[in-house]
């Protein structure tokens, strides 16, 4: 094919982008044959393409990730025959590895495509590999989301079910159980006179506290004295089995 059927199809293909991409098409320069016997060299028609993949639902609030990138290719004199040079420009969400990638499937779509008009093919392919990316960096994020679930369940589920009793957790409890019981016991031996551990004063019962004082057996008879009444001996042995009775509970 001679250069000038060369041109034409160059021309034809531009055309053909243009309608396609419409406004993700911007032309930079035409073919220019350097003025013919002037001998000065002739520059090929540049362009751009910007291309993102489907927008992809991501996170709870259903907001839309795409990745993108723009590619700029410029023809070769022997062009369709000699693939045309070509960069990716203006990534969006997009690794250093996943440029490589694209620049290694251009360059693979170049080569299977040598003969014929190759520029769709290549954007088709670049922007199929963008879709996977935009799809990865969803399943990403939705297995992050997935993890936090599980840990804010488990978290609720720790807190209804409690921990597992284990023999570690079980001797911590009962170290703290044991701790808290002393505390207990020795305020309540403050409170009613005990000291703890037996050695301080014990609360006397009522039948000491009857005996201990004469006053509770002599005052009825000065009263009956007093008025006149017959005197009553009392029998103190009478009262030897006191020490059966439990009066603590009358005395306070």
């Amino acid at each position: 094919m001679d250069s000038a059927a060369l041109a034409e199809e160059r021309a034809s293909e531009l055309e053909a982008l243009e309608s396609i991409y419409a406004d993700d098409f911007r032309l930079l320069s035409v073919d220019d044959d350097g003025g013919g016997a002037s001998g000065e060299s002739s520059s090929l028609a540049s362009f751009e393409i910007d291309i993102r993949s489907r927008e992809v639902p991501t996170g709870p609030n259903g907001a839309l990730e795409t990745a993108a990138c723009c590619l700029h290719f410029e023809y070769t004199p022997d062009y369709p025959n000699q693939a045309p040079t070509f960069a990716v420009l203006d990534s969006q969400n997009l690794t250093d590895s996943d440029l490589d990638s694209l620049q290694s499937l251009m360059e693979t779509t170049c080569e299977e495509s040598l003969g014929c008009v190759m520029i769709f093919s290549v954007v088709s392919a670049v922007q199929e590999a963008l879709q996977d990316v935009a799809e990865r960096i969803e399943e990403t994020r939705r297995h992050a989301e997935e993890a936090r679930q599980r840990q804010l369940e488990e978290e609720e589920r720790r807190k209804v079910v409690g921990t597992p009793v284990t023999p570690e957790t079980f001797g911590e409890w009962r170290r703290r159980f044991d701790a808290e019981m002393a505390v207990a016991k020795a305020a309540k031996a403050k409170a009613t006179g005990v000291v703890a551990g037996g050695g301080g004063a014990k609360k006397p019962t009522g039948k000491e506290l009857f005996l201990a004082d004469n006053r509770f057996d002599v005052s009825d008879l000065q009263i009956l004295q007093e008025e006149g009444g017959e005197a009553v001996e009392v029998d103190e042995s009478l009262f030897q089995s006191l020490d059966d009775l439990d009066l603590e509970g009358e005395v306070e």
